[in-house]
């Protein structure tokens, strides 16, 4: 994913709805757009930045694309077919 999004590619990632947004009121699997990372000290991913093409998503401000790296794993991982990222 790094060197995807490092080279300047966007990925599409399958995660569980509720899993990333426990606010909504709605499971299953959804797709979205990850196009940005923010790196820690080491290197390590510590953000991951999406774009998500659900109408239910409200983007408030650019803080609101930004998900912390584990978050964003466990949702990926809880999707019916986990870990699928492209």
């Amino acid at each position: 994913m790094r060197q995807d999004l490092e080279g300047g590619d966007v990925l599409s990632a399958a995660v569980d709805v509720h899993a990333l947004y426990p606010d909504l009121a709605i499971h299953g699997s959804h797709v979205v757009l990850v196009n940005g990372i923010e790196l820690d000290e080491a290197g390590g991913i510590r953000q991951i930045r999406i774009e998500d093409p659900s109408y239910l998503v409200d983007y408030a401000s650019e803080e609101d694309h930004w998900f912390a790296t584990d978050r964003f794993l466990e949702a990926m991982n809880r999707c019916p077919e986990p870990g699928y990222i492209w």
